[in-house]
């Protein structure tokens, strides 16, 4: 029975799914490819298979990979089927349903996608609506009360959280209803960290009693015998706080928690004790309670309402976005004629990284999973690394049970990447750290975590893999920095090992790059070094160039640049030529001015009286006054274009050095042009410079102008160990091995109220949890933090940041090919390190010995080995010269302004001469009677029909037609005949002749011009029918009938020699 709305599809409870472990550099692309293949094979059709991949990068190779491995096996046919095969991301897919299902959906069938860069703005709109002044105003005093800012003003971005809430609802199919019992439940469990508060009166007389203490302690602990710098610091911000209260001020909570738990001098202590018990009861205060209680519930509230209005604003605008589709997709699977449909047709779906996949998104996989005939799962627990994304691995872990769990034959054991040592390495570290009970109950079995390295030093001639030359030596290193005197600061490290890399290159590394037959020396482009933050690799970066080395790095700071800033400066100054700072930026970053000079110039114009508009004669602003006129009407993209073309602005800024760099931000910006027209065009508001210049400010003022990215091999790449998910370098530097944990149970989390995951409800039994708190990063010296540490949802949170860490570096040392380097200092160098090779409880433990090169780990009997070098450095290291720059042969002048032909030759346009006039027997007849149109029309179409081989009929059959089709009354067919006759005799026309041509066709790109502008010149394109051709020994004759009017033979002529000379030379 075929399903409809009202008739529930049948599916199975437990899908067909192939679960295959693919640990790092273990093949997974290969193992994909061979199960599409199989399956296309074994009689799948490439309509009925769903592939999605985490990017479109991988979705493209796995696509290739496929068409060729069909092709090697003479599958030509299925090879070239492939394409009705949909192979994308997640989010293609759910397109191409929702175009499809337009109508179960409830969309339009052309529906598109609100695009990522767009919706942030979307939303900001959205929330404007509803947010009055007076609700802002009283949200950012909440967070000033509650210390959400730091000493800079960085961090209480209340905006972030209601968007983070808003999109955690949508994403789990919250409804208002949830969202209300989540504010709720969220109230609930945080005020259970707090004593009950106290009443109205009791809270009057403790800010009494406080200020009272205050000024005494102050008073005795400034006349008492302590004068240590502890005691005089603790002194200055008691009285600080004091000033406050005097001024009537409400100081923010932390500050007394800070009065509680700051140092006090050993001979201070009892003096201030009687304050910091006061100070500690700050925690019952009846307003402290009711800020958190309104931020907690402006928070979710706010959620709600922008939720609504967000959704009302696109739904007015016929727009979705990513969620929306999620959610739409989601939905639509539960519909029993779309399931009945989808069942008909899968025959194989197919999910890459399904470790990453969101909630919503593997409640998608599932419904289809069901649907489909066969199904396979590629990922890896281990490579789970996106949680802040929303990934949830408990949930795969859930289905991978579900489905009987990873059978021996489905996880790939060999290891092609790695050398055997570092293979080993990371099979002793991580079977332990994912093993069963270390950081989770259940845990991952060993054979799901080890593999058999491929690449041995010996060799593998079976899959051609070549031996290692003994130059390459061990690829673990240890290179451990000490100080030559002090402490050094917490940059020193980053600049030691920058130091080091430089000179361990020029020494001379061996490597063996992926896709290389035969070892070479290595190169900075060979290098990646891996860092936990944003902030870390900033600092790296900075000490590779302190090191004389140039940095591969995604980092901001775009329209800070040099390159950028004159770029800039030019397109103001087209908008407004007087713009006196941009004119002196320009005249700095053109090199023409100095700074003495360029207040010199500008004096001496200010003294002659301002005559003409400053630094109106420098070559540039001549140029940019040049082209102002000529962009005036263009859109952003085009501008800069030809400002960039017109200035010759990119053979300038290369003269500076570090030319790679310098020309990727160039074409940087020019994306970002690109980008700002697309925007406009999506949002349906008008793109112009001024707008283009506007929106480069502000998305420098939220941190995103990023600077182009180099591909040189002389740059090193530094990124963060999330950023590097899914790439590989054959040296790997594994930074910040001495990295706290950060578990902490605030901000918002989603929650589960089941044990174990329900992979038929993924969905269901969760909600949205958010815990706001006073203290900053102070909270674990106030009770309520330690209040908190006693919690289950602290010992949740700081599982989580276990697991979170191990994988992660699990992802780093797996990046490396050839060698892993761990560079460590004095002090708790690797901390993170100790708590995933030896357990959270470990994290104190000396695991790398500078003094030698064992270390704790073996594999299999093989004890595994490091290279240890202790490097004894200054704590002022000198800033080294780099290398010489490379010579830029490859970027010529610009072509500049030209005059550029049209594509095609027109006769008319060609200023041809006669040289020789012919009369022809029987033209007179026709010359003075062709003034209208109707006539020329009839006698050129019936001299491009006749024939003198054509009966007669036939030929006064057709005269007669086109005389009377064009209404010609003063013309028969027998004249017309009679000349046709004479027509044919003056051409020399025989009745056996066959070198004629009847609408014969000629296309040719001719030079019409100086022949000297042959060589540089394209050509123009010239195109025409010749009448009648015919090719004689001595001559060519191409006959062209007039079908316009003409007044006489003059003027005739007159307008067919552009066409007969263009002809001529097209022959």
């Amino acid at each position: 029975m075929a399903a409809t709305p009202d008739t529930p599809f049948e599916t199975p409870d437990t899908p067909r799914i192939k679960i295959i472990s693919a640990g790092a550099g273990s093949g997974k692309t290969y193992r994909l490819t061979q199960e599409l293949v199989q399956a296309l094979k074994g009689g799948a059709r490439a309509e009925g298979i769903i592939a999605t991949t985490f990017t479109n990068k991988a979705a493209g190779e796995l696509q290739e990979r496929v068409r060729q491995a069909l092709l090697a096996a003479g599958e030509v046919e299925a090879a070239h089927d492939l394409a009705h095969a949909l192979i994308g991301t997640v989010h293609s897919l759910g397109v191409r349903l929702l175009r499809r299902f337009a109508y179960e959906a409830g969309v339009s069938p052309e529906v598109d996608i609100i695009a990522e860069e767009d919706h942030q703005a979307l939303f900001n709109q959205a929330m404007a609506n509803i947010l009055l002044p007076e609700k802002v105003d009283r949200l950012e005093m909440l967070v000033e009360r509650l210390g959400m800012r730091d000493s800079q003003g960085r961090g209480g971005d209340w905006r972030r959280t209601v968007r983070e809430l808003t999109e955690a609802a949508r994403a789990n199919r919250f409804d208002a209803e949830v969202l209300e019992a989540s504010k709720q439940r969220s109230l609930d469990t945080l005020f259970a960290l707090l004593p009950p508060p106290m009443s109205a009166a009791e809270a009057q007389a403790w800010e009494e009693q406080f200020a009272q203490a205050l000024k005494e302690t102050i008073a005795t602990l400034t006349h008492n015998e302590d004068e240590t710098k502890t005691t005089r610091d603790y002194v200055r911000k008691l009285e600080a706080l004091l000033r406050k209260l005097e001024r009537g001020e409400t100081p923010p909570w932390k500050e007394y928690l800070a009065i509680a738990t700051e140092r006090v001098g050993k001979k201070s202590r009892d003096d201030a004790a009687p304050l910091i018990e006061l100070a500690l009861q700050h925690e019952r205060h009846p307003r402290l309670h009711r800020e958190l209680r309104e931020y907690v519930e402006a928070m979710f509230d706010l959620a709600g309402e922008a939720l609504a209005e967000y959704q009302q604003y696109k739904r007015q605008r016929g727009l979705i976005d990513y969620t929306d589709m999620e959610v739409l997709v989601d939905r639509l699977l539960d519909v029993p004629a779309v399931q009945q449909a989808l069942a008909a047709q899968l025959d194989l779906l197919m999910v890459d990284e399904f470790q990453d996949t969101s909630p919503i998104q593997l409640n998608i996989f599932y419904k289809l999973s069901r649907l489909a005939r066969q199904s396979v799962w590629v990922g890896d627990p281990k490579q789970s690394i996106y949680g802040f994304r929303g990934a949830d691995p408990a949930l795969m872990e859930a289905v991978v049970r579900m489905v009987g769990g990873v059978q021996p034959e489905n996880i790939l054991r060999y290891s092609w990447r790695a050398r055997e040592e570092l293979v080993w390495l990371s099979n002793a570290i991580f079977t332990e750290a994912f093993g069963t009970g270390r950081l989770e109950e259940r845990g991952l079995p060993p054979e799901q975590v080890a593999l058999e390295p491929r690449r041995k030093r010996a060799g593998d001639p079976e899959y051609r893999i070549p031996s290692e030359p003994e130059a390459m030596g061990r690829a673990l290193w240890h290179w451990h920095f000490l100080p030559e005197s002090g402490r050094p600061n917490k940059r020193w490290l980053a600049q030691a090992m920058a130091h080091t890399l430089r000179q361990r290159l020029e020494e001379g590394v061996f490597v063996l790059p992926k896709g290389e037959k035969e070892p070479r020396r290595a190169r900075p482009g060979d290098v990646a070094i891996l860092c936990r933050t944003n902030a870390h690799c900033r600092e790296v970066a900075e000490a590779l160039h302190q090191a004389g080395m140039e940095a591969a790095i995604a980092r901001t700071g775009l329209l800070d640049t040099a390159e950028a800033r004159l770029v800039m400066a030019c397109l103001k100054l087209l908008l407004h030529p007087d713009d006196a700072r941009s004119t002196a930026e320009l005249l700095i970053l053109s090199g023409t001015h100095t700074l003495s000079d360029l207040i010199e110039d500008r004096l001496r114009w200010l003294e002659a009286g301002q005559q003409e508009r400053w630094a109106a004669n420098h070559e540039l602003m001549q140029k940019l006054d040049a082209l102002r006129p000529r962009v005036a009407e263009l859109g952003s993209a085009e501008v800069l274009a030809r400002l960039l073309d017109q200035l010759d602005l990119r053979r300038l800024v290369v003269r500076w050095g570090k030319h790679e760099q310098r020309l990727a931000n160039i074409e940087r910006l020019m994306g970002m042009a690109i980008e700002y027209e697309e925007r406009c065009t999506r949002l349906h508001a008008a793109a112009s410079l001024g707008g283009f210049l506007l929106w480069l400010t502000a998305t420098q003022q939220r941190g995103e102008d990023w600077q182009g990215a180099t591909t040189s091999p002389r740059a090193v790449n530094v990124l963060t160990y999330h950023a590097s998910k899914g790439l590989e370098w054959p040296i790997v530097v594994c930074m910040n091995l001495g990295q706290p944990l950060r578990a902490e149970p605030w901000g918002l989390q989603v929650v589960s109220e089941r044990e174990n995951p329900d992979p038929k409800d993924i969905l269901g039994g969760r909600w949205l949890r958010f815990w706001a708190q006073p203290y900053g990063p102070s909270w674990r010296k106030a009770p309520m933090g330690e209040r908190v540490l006693e919690r289950p949802e602290f010992a949740q949170a700081r599982q989580q940041a276990l697991m979170e860490e191990a994988r992660l570096l699990y992802v780093g040392i797996t990046r490396a090919r050839d060698y892993l380097v761990w560079p460590t200092t004095t002090g708790n160098a690797t901390a993170w390190l100790n708590r995933v090779a030896l357990g959270p409880d470990n994290e104190g433990a000396e695991l790398l010995l500078p003094d030698q090169d064992e270390t704790p780990w073996s594999w299999q009997g093989q004890p595994i080995v490091k290279e240890t070098r202790t490097f004894t450095l200054p704590q002022m290291l000198d800033t080294l010269a780099p290398p010489p720059p490379e010579a830029v042969h490859w970027l010529e002048p610009p072509a500049g302004r030209r005059q550029w032909p049209p594509a095609r030759i027109e006769p008319a346009a060609l200023d041809a001469q006669l040289v020789a006039v012919q009369e022809m027997a029987y033209a007179p007849a026709f010359a003075k009677s062709e003034a209208t149109e109707g006539r020329a029309r009839a006698l050129a179409a019936f001299f491009r029909a006749d024939a003198p081989q054509h009966t007669a009929a036939s030929r006064q059959s057709r005269a007669e037609g086109l005389l009377r089709r064009y209404e010609v009354e003063d013309l028969d067919a027998g004249t017309l005949l009679q000349r046709a006759d004479a027509f044919w005799q003056a051409t020399g026309w025989q009745p056996d002749d066959d070198g004629w041509a009847r609408l014969w066709p000629l296309r040719c790109t001719l030079h019409p011009g100086r022949p000297e502008d042959a060589a540089t010149s394209a050509g123009q394109l010239f195109e025409t029918t010749i009448d009648l051709f015919a090719e004689r020994q001595d001559a060519i004759l191409a006959i062209r009938h007039c079908d316009a009017p003409f007044a006489d033979a003059e003027s005739l002529l007159r307008a067919s020699a552009g066409w007969a000379t263009l002809t001529r030379q097209a022959l």
